[in-house]
């Protein structure tokens, strides 16, 4: 498995093992973590908890 950032379009690209994980757990954990994603979204309170650096909405 692999992740990489892409700064200037704001993508996460993943590469995974579907046979261990799936897009819905992944997509729940990004959020977990206070970042949004197409089909969910973080709770108020994770996203206020990000560092300043890592908020992005306005």
């Amino acid at each position: 498995s692999s992740a990489t950032w892409d700064m200037e379009k704001k993508e996460l690209h993943l590469h995974y093992d579907s046979h261990r994980t799936n897009l819905d757990v992944i997509g729940k954990a990004i959020a977990k973590a206070g970042h949004d994603t197409d089909k969910y979204k973080a709770s108020k309170t994770t996203y206020d908890a990000l560092p300043d650096c890592c908020k992005y909405r306005n």
